[in-house]
């Protein structure tokens, strides 16, 4: 896994569950469907990152911490 970049499915842990996000464009974007904009609040935060790092989306309501465990 490289870096977190456009067309990226990114498996990730938020307070021990799982998931699973694929980066898209803003066009394409279908959060109910784990398709994020790359220019929305966590795919900005994720973009660059890789596997094992810890990262912290910051949100009006809370700070989120996501654990990536896999790009691809």
């Amino acid at each position: 896994g490289g870096a977190i970049s456009m067309g990226s499915v990114v498996r990730f842990e938020v307070d021990g569950s799982a998931g699973e996000l694929t980066i898209v464009g803003s066009a394409e974007s279908d959060p109910g469907a784990g398709k994020i904009s790359a220019v929305s609040p966590v795919g900005k935060a994720l973009v660059g990152h890789r596997e094992g790092d810890d990262v912290v989306v910051r949100t009006p309501a809370a700070d989120i911490h996501y654990r990536i465990l896999e790009v691809r």
